[in-house]
């Protein structure tokens, strides 16, 4: 997906949104994916994490073990309402973190993720640091060109009441229907739309039970936006998609936001 070839909703003005840092953001985790095609003879293997290391050890020292965890979403008579974790089998799977804990670079097989977890940085700060990850680690990798480009965004917004619902924070959208506005709780909706040939997107909005910094408990606004078309990309070539991904996530959350969202995000009391 180039940059012209925009969902519907992207096409908004979101001159305001774009690079905007909010004072109080409601991302809890960011990350962007590039699933990509070694060439032949490349030797990498996520069972010999020296290599990765050794590249990107000065930014990211910590080589932690990886256990898989899920995500359950539970909804139905006698179902604990909400979003639940579990874990699964570990993976063949290299995790680099960050001496503050806020940034991670994970590898398995011809799939790079970096990861932003807890305080958002700002956009243009997490591609510098996506992108000076994935340079260094490509000549690790031999990647020769990339088949898949996915940029993710994952809100937690707290209720600010007992009987407070996930439709007072979000309106009507494309992607927010009326059904999810006006249902009560427990919440849980998933919807997957192909918006063009090479652009899908994936939204979940889920209850999230209560928590110390959330007394009546959240919900879940996650965004993912992937690329994958029929021609591969250069990997040295993929600021453009990864821009217009982030074009298309900004301008989703744009359309589904309410007044209260906006406020909140702001800094005001909600």
């Amino acid at each position: 997906m180039g940059p012209g070839s925009m969902t519907e909703e992207s096409k908004f003005d979101s001159a305001d949104t774009l690079g905007r840092h909010y004072p109080n953001p409601t991302i809890v985790e960011a990350l962007c994916e590039v699933h990509f095609i070694p060439g032949q003879g490349a030797g990498w293997r996520a069972s010999r994490p020296g290599p990765l290391l050794h590249a990107l050890g000065d930014e990211y020292p910590e080589l932690q073990p990886v256990l898989e965890t899920g995500i359950h979403f539970n909804l139905g008579p006698g179902a604990p309402p909400g979003v639940q974790q579990f874990i699964q089998p570990e993976a063949n799977r290299v995790r680099l973190v960050s001496e503050d804990g806020h940034r991670m670079v994970q590898a398995a097989g011809t799939v790079f993720v970096f990861n932003v977890i807890g305080k958002y940085p700002g956009w243009e700060d997490m591609k510098s640091a996506f992108f000076a990850a994935w340079k260094r680690a490509m000549p690790v990798f031999g990647a020769e060109t990339v088949g898949r480009v996915g940029i993710r965004f994952i809100n937690r917004i707290p209720y600010s009441a007992d009987n407070d619902v996930a439709g007072n924070w979000l309106r009507p959208s494309t992607h927010t229907p009326h059904a999810l506005i006006a249902s009560s709780k427990p919440v849980m909706m998933r919807l997957e739309t192909g918006d063009t040939e090479s652009c899908r997107t994936n939204i979940t909005v889920a209850d999230d039970p209560p928590s110390e910094d959330a007394t009546f408990g959240a919900f879940i606004f996650d965004i993912d936006c992937i690329w994958q078309g029929p021609e591969a990309l250069d990997p040295n070539n993929l600021e453009p998609t990864v821009e217009s991904l982030h074009r298309v996530v900004k301008s989703i959350f744009k359309s589904a936001m309410s007044d209260k969202l906006q406020a909140h995000l702001e800094g005001s009391k909600t």
